[in-house]
């Protein structure tokens, strides 16, 4: 080999060990490394599993989600790496961790808005980058004068703690202490169509592990994480177990109040007060909001809205009557106030569900108790046997099956019940039969207009259809009707056509009660057939169409 070869040999060999060197540089630092030491702290880089032994086969132990830290305590053997989790010995997969610095998790600080990522606790600290509105990291210490140490790209930062839900303050905790208020539910998701996992009893303590969801609230049960509806869940066993405090002021609402079971802004509400109602509170308050007794319940609304009006106590529920027997309700029936024509109508008793009677019998209607409370129903559909099962055929059974789970998630995003959704989602359609549904895969008969701003229709469809005139005449007309992609689309623009107009603003005072809602669209111009709310009613009872509302 001449001089030139051996030197090109040379430094090709040079060149490779650079390249090398350079590589390796870049995968160090660069590029997270998995699991893979026999000791040191762990990150979870996804939502991942942690098992009883190394393998998908053994039980679960829990669960760790993106950003939760956990200490090794022996070393990774066949993909699987070896931690301690609450005092127990578990076993994560290594390819869902990653190696970080730090010892101590204090749980997941949440942006309550877009909040700036800063070296120092300082507002004129450099900027690192910005956690948006509803993302989380890892809380990395307690919360001081205003600020939160958290872990960002495995090395400490500070966020403002003023725009920050689930971050701790003082020593360190896995979360806030809620107490359940009746028999509750725990879910694998925040909805109804997620499966229940267990049921807990009346004050049994759960810890909140993040923001609710949907009505939800995440909590963890036994080391379990689940979610249970947060309008079960109060802020102490006291008012968990009924024994409620004092009222000691009443208030009076000078606006729409929302009823929130716990004082955090994040808490989805479970019932609304209207205007001019008037409450009793017990003189707590929180931020905010004052803790009233609503409905047998703690509760608490926002103080700005409400007028205090003298220092009252409430008064005592008066006595509940004697009973001499039960019967079941043979059809959804309107629990009335009083046994006059015209009383209030306060909810539903579900069709089939037992309850006690007094004897006392009233224009045709009878005097039960319920869950504690005295109403009156109609004392005809009251039987001593439970009731069969509602008669539908298949086809119809198919219409509410595909249509229900829509029709639920609307109601969490809209507030629309469910069951009056299905309900005109069958009187309007036919069940699905008509030429408009068919072609145009329209359900609920929303005209076209040129003021739509609805981002769910696709075009517009002439057709005939039925009027009624002020005397209840019907009239045949030609017009135009909004149609859709997908069914889904037409039942998301029902709920955003009625929170979208003025008009049904009343209907929304009404939520939790599907009757009153269903004559206040009726009210405000939704159809022009003068028993159209009669016809609603009669096929959510006929249906069974309330067993789908939220709870």
């Amino acid at each position: 080999m001449n001089m030139r070869a051996l030197w090109h040999a040379v430094r090709i060999v040079m060149i490779a060990a650079a390249l090398t060197a350079v590589t390796l540089t870049v995968v160090g630092v660069g590029i997270p490394s998995p699991a893979t030491a026999d000791s040191g702290n762990l990150q979870a880089t996804t939502a991942v599993n942690i098992r009883t032994g190394p393998s998908t086969s053994k039980s679960r132990l829990g669960v760790l989600y993106p950003g939760d830290r956990v200490k090794r305590i022996g070393p990774t053997k066949n993909g699987w790496a070896k931690i301690s989790y609450r005092g127990k010995t578990g076993y994560v997969a290594a390819r869902y961790l990653t190696r970080v610095k730090g010892t101590t998790s204090y749980g997941l600080a949440t942006a309550t808005t877009a909040v700036n990522i800063r070296a120092r606790a300082s507002r004129s600290s450099r900027i690192l980058g910005v956690l948006r509105k509803g993302q989380s990291l890892t809380q990395a210490a307690p919360s001081r004068s205003g600020w939160t140490k958290v872990w960002f790209n495995n090395a400490p930062a500070y966020l403002s703690s003023r725009y920050l839900t689930g971050a701790t303050k003082g020593n360190a905790g896995n979360g806030t202490a809620v107490y359940a208020s009746a028999w509750l539910n725990l879910r694998t998701g925040p909805g109804l169509e997620y499966r229940r996992s267990t049921t807990v009893a009346p004050r049994t303590k759960l810890i909140t592990r993040g923001t609710p969801k949907n009505g939800y609230a995440p909590v963890t049960y036994r080391g379990t994480p689940l979610w249970a509806a947060t309008r079960y869940l109060a802020d102490s066993p006291a008012s968990a177990k009924g024994s409620l405090p004092k009222a000691a002021v009443r208030l009076r609402a000078t606006a729409d109040l929302l009823v929130r079971p716990i004082p955090t802004a994040n808490t989805s509400p479970y019932a609304d007060i209207p205007r001019g109602t008037i409450m009793y509170a017990t003189g707590v308050v929180s931020g905010p909001r004052s803790q009233i007794v609503w409905r047998g319940r703690v509760a608490w609304v926002t103080t700005k809205y409400t007028r205090k009006l003298s220092s009252k106590p409430a008064p005592k529920a008066p006595p509940v009557p004697k009973t001499i027997g039960s019967r079941y309700a043979g059809a959804y029936l309107d629990l009335r106030q009083s046994p006059k024509p015209n009383a209030r109508v306060s909810g539903v008793l579900p069709r089939g569900k037992r309850v006690r009677i007094t004897g006392r019998v009233t224009n045709g209607r009878a005097q039960i108790v319920y869950r504690g409370a005295v109403y009156w129903v109609t004392a005809k559909y009251l039987g001593t046997a439970r009731p069969g099962p509602i008669k539908m055929s298949s086809s119809q059974r198919k219409f509410i099956k595909k249509i229900a789970p829509l029709a639920k998630a609307t109601q969490r995003k809209y507030r629309v019940p469910a069951s009056v959704t299905i309900a005109q989602a069958i009187i309007e359609s036919g069940w699905g039969r008509s030429r408009l549904t068919r072609e145009g895969n329209a359900y609920f008969g929303i005209k076209c207009s040129k003021a739509d701003r609805s981002p769910y229709p696709n075009g517009c469809y002439n057709g005939r259809t039925t009027e009624y005139d002020e005397q209840g005449n019907p009239i045949r007309i030609v017009d135009g009707f909004r149609t859709y992609p997908s069914l889904g689309d037409s039942v998301h623009d029902h709920g955003y056509f009625l929170t979208h107009n003025r008009r049904y603003r009343p209907a929304f005072k009404h939520t939790r009660n599907s009757d009153r809602f269903a004559r206040e669209i009726h009210k405000a111009g939704y159809a022009t057939d003068p028993a159209y709310a009669r016809i609603l009613i009669g096929a959510m009872q006929r249906y069974g169409l309330y067993d789908y509302d939220a709870p």
